[in-house]
């Protein structure tokens, strides 16, 4: 596995801090620079998300279900 260090940017080395999210919180995935506002993207797919990234086609989508309901 690659472990990273999000603690400097990679453009000017500053120190970073957690993006804010769409809900104001901190973000799960970004990273923000203090000094150049960089961000950066720490989301590494697991090994079944791999594939979709990797599928070369045009299109692709993905579909899941939630709580199935017999009829």
């Amino acid at each position: 596995m690659i472990t990273h260090s999000y603690e400097q940017c990679p453009r000017c080395q500053s120190p970073t801090e957690k993006a804010q999210a769409m809900n104001k919180g901190p973000s799960e995935f970004w990273y923000k620079c203090t000094k150049c506002n960089t961000f950066i993207n720490t989301y590494q797919p697991q090994p079944h998300q791999q594939a979709v990234h990797q599928d070369s086609t045009r299109f692709t989508a993905n579909f899941g279900g939630r709580k199935a309901v017999a009829t």
